[in-house]
C-alpha cells in the first residue's frame, strides 16, 4: 500500500486510546516491568484509572483464583522476551472477575534491545462461561451415567437373588423322578426364569459399555473346544425345529489362543441364537478361519450364515441401534431386548475387530466378524476357559460330619459356604450335596473365619460378597493374612450378582481366586469341583 506523503500525520496515540481492545504497554527495561501506558478500554474494563495503573506491574489485576501456572507463563514470556498468547482470570477494581485473552509481544529497538512489552487484551468472559457450562453439563452427565449404572448393578443383585431361588430349586426338582406333567410345568418355569436372566444380563452389559466398564481378559484357552461347546448349547433347539446346525473350523485356526473366551462366547451365542431363532427351515452354518498371520498375532474370521427370514436393506442399520428391532412385532413373536447385536458390536470393537452383515429379505443372513488373537507363548495357569481358579489347594480333604448330604467317609470334597441369603444358601448347599460334596454353611464372613480357625480340612470356600458383620472381601483378606488359620491358601471363590469389572478387580485384590455369578448354576459348581478333585489327585 502506498502512503500519500501529503496526507496528514496519523495520531497513533489517539488511535490506540480509542481501540475497542484493551491495550497496555510495560517498560521492559525497568525491574518488575511496570505499566507505562493503558488505553481507555482498559480503564473501562477494569475500573482502574490511568493513574492507578501506570507505574505498577499488572499483577494488581490478579486474585485468589488466578491460576499460578498462568502467571508463571507470563513471567517466562517476559524473561525470555518472547511473544505469548495467554488466557488469564483477572479481577476488576470492584472485585468482580473477568477472563482476558492477552496477546503479549516484545518491542525491540534497532540494536535488538527489548524496550517494551505490548499487551492487547480481549474480554472472553462469556466464552469461558459457556465452556464452563459445557464442562459442568458433561460432568453431570457422566455422574448421572455412573449413578444409573450403579443403580442397575444394585437392582440386578436384588433381582438375581430370587432368580437364584427359582432357577436353583427348579433344577433340583428336575434332577429327581417327577411326573411328566410336573416336569413340563417346571421346564416352563425354568425357561421363563432363564429368559428373564438373559434380559437382565443384556441390560447390564449395555450399561457397562455405556459407563466404560466393559473390559476384556487376556488368557489362554482352547478355541476348538469353545466352538464345539457353543454349538452343543444350541443343538437341542435346532433338533426341535428340525433345522441343521453345522460347524466348520478351518485347518488355519490354532487350537489354543490368547484372548477373552467368555466375551467371544457371548458374541457367538448371540449371533447363533439369533440365526436359530429366525430360521424356520434349512440350516445355520458356523465357521471360523484364520488369515493375516503376523507371527505373534492371527486374525480370525467368524461367520454365521442362516437360511432364515432375512432383513431388508432399509432395515439393516436398525440392528446395531440400542433397544431397536427391525419390526416391533418381532419382540412379541421372538422376544428380546433389541440389545444383543449392539452389545456384540461393542465387544467386537473392544477386541479391536469389526462386524458386518449381508442379508436379503426372505433369503437369510450372514453375520461376520473378525478379531485378532495372540498365539500362546508359554503355559498359563488360567489356560482352561472353564477354570475359575488360578491356583488350587493341594490339601487332601478330611470331611467333617454332614447333617444333610454326604458324611465324612463318602463326601468327595468339603466346602464351606458363606452366604447371608437363606434361600440362596439352601439351594447352593443342596446342589453341592447332589454332586457328592459335604457342605458347612455360615451367614457372614466372621463366622467363616472362626470355623476355619477350628478346622483346616476344607477344600474350597464359596464366599458371598455382600454380607452383614463382615463381607466377603474383608473376610478373604483376613484369611489370607491370618496367623491363626493353617489353611489360609485355600481356594476362595466369590459368588456375586454384581458383574462390573471394577468389582472383579476388588475381588482379585482381596485374594480371591475367581468368581461365580448369581444365580449359581449346578454345571459351574460341577466344573469347579472337577478342577479341585483333579488337583487333589496330583
Amino acid at each position: 500500500m502506498n502512503i500519500d506523503p501529503k496526507a496528514p500525520a496519523i495520531d497513533w496515540e489517539y488511535v490506540v486510546q480509542n481501540l475497542k481492545s484493551s491495550v497496555t504497554i510495560a517498560d521492559a527495561r525497568k525491574p518488575d516491568s511496570p505499566l507505562v501506558f493503558v488505553n481507555g478500554h482498559f480503564t473501562d474494563l477494569t475500573g482502574y484509572t490511568r493513574e492507578e495503573a501506570v507505574g505498577y506491574n499488572c499483577r494488581f489485576l490478579q486474585g485468589e483464583d488466578t491460576n499460578p501456572e498462568t502467571v508463571q507463563a507470563f513471567r517466562d514470556a517476559l524473561a525470555k522476551q518472547e511473544s505469548a498468547t495467554i488466557e488469564i482470570l483477572n479481577y476488576r477494581k470492584d472485585g468482580s472477575p473477568f477472563w482476558n485473552e492477552v496477546n503479549l509481544d516484545p518491542i525491540f529497538d534497532q540494536n535488538g534491545e527489548c524496550h517494551y512489552f505490548v499487551g492487547i487484551q480481549f474480554d472472553i468472559t462469556k466464552r469461558k462461561e459457556a465452556e464452563l457450562q459445557v464442562l459442568q453439563a458433561k460432568d453431570a452427565a457422566e455422574i448421572a451415567n455412573v449413578a444409573k449404572s450403579r443403580f442397575l448393578a444394585n437392582i440386578s443383585h436384588e433381582i438375581r437373588t430370587p432368580l437364584n431361588g427359582i432357577i436353583g430349586m427348579t433344577e433340583l426338582i428336575l434332577l429327581n423322578e417327577v411326573e411328566e406333567d410336573l416336569r413340563d410345568n417346571m421346564k416352563i418355569v425354568q425357561n421363563s426364569a432363564e429368559t428373564l436372566l438373559t434380559l437382565i444380563n443384556d441390560i447390564l452389559d449395555f450399561s457397562k459399555a455405556e459407563a466404560g466398564k466393559m473390559n476384556l481378559e487376556s488368557i489362554e484357552y482352547n478355541l476348538h473346544e469353545l466352538m464345539d461347546m457353543t454349538i452343543k448349547a444350541h443343538r437341542p433347539l435346532t433338533l426341535e425345529k428340525r433345522i441343521a446346525l453345522n460347524l466348520h473350523i478351518d485347518h488355519s485356526v490354532p487350537e489354543r489362543v490368547f484372548g477373552d473366551p467368555h466375551r467371544l462366547k457371548q458374541v457367538l451365542n448371540n449371533l447363533i441364537g439369533n440365526a436359530v431363532k429366525f430360521t424356520r427351515q434349512g440350516s445355520v452354518d458356523v465357521s471360523v478361519t484364520g488369515f493375516e498371520d503376523q507371527g505373534e498375532e492371527l486374525k480370525l474370521r467368524f461367520r454365521v450364515k442362516d437360511s432364515g427370514i432375512g432383513i431388508a436393506s432399509k432395515d439393516q442399520d436398525k440392528l446395531f441401534q440400542s433397544f431397536s428391532q427391525v419390526d416391533d412385532s418381532q419382540s412379541r413373536e421372538f422376544g428380546g431386548t433389541g440389545l444383543g447385536l449392539v452389545i456384540s458390536q461393542q465387544i467386537v470393537e473392544l477386541m479391536q475387530g469389526t462386524i458386518t452383515l449381508e442379508s436379503e429379505q426372505g433369503k437369510g443372513s450372514v453375520f461376520e466378524f473378525t478379531i485378532p488373537v495372540r498365539y500362546p507363548v508359554m503355559s498359563d495357569p488360567r489356560s482352561d476357559s472353564n477354570t475359575l481358579v488360578k491356583k488350587l489347594s493341594e490339601t487332601v480333604a478330611r470331611q467333617p460330619k454332614s447333617p444333610d448330604g454326604p458324611d465324612r467317609e463318602s463326601a468327595r470334597l468339603s466346602v464351606l459356604l458363606a452366604d447371608d441369603d437363606r434361600i440362596s444358601r439352601l439351594i447352593t448347599s443342596r446342589m453341592l450335596n447332589k454332586l457328592g460334596y459335604y457342605v458347612d454353611t455360615v451367614d457372614n464372613g466372621l463366622e467363616a473365619i472362626r470355623l476355619l480357625e477350628q478346622d483346616d480340612s476344607y477344600d474350597l470356600i464359596l464366599m458371598d460378597i455382600h454380607m452383614p458383620v463382615m463381607d466377603g472381601l474383608e473376610s478373604t483378606y483376613a484369611i489370607r493374612h491370618s496367623k491363626t488359620i493353617q489353611n489360609k491358601d485355600i481356594p476362595i471363590i466369590a459368588i456375586t450378582a454384581n458383574v462390573f469389572k471394577d468389582n472383579h478387580d476388588h475381588i482379585v485384590e482381596a485374594g480371591m481366586n475367581g468368581v461365580l455369578s448369581k444365580p449359581v448354576q449346578m454345571e459351574r459348581l460341577m466344573e469347579l469341583g472337577q478342577q479341585l478333585e483333579k488337583q487333589k489327585r496330583l
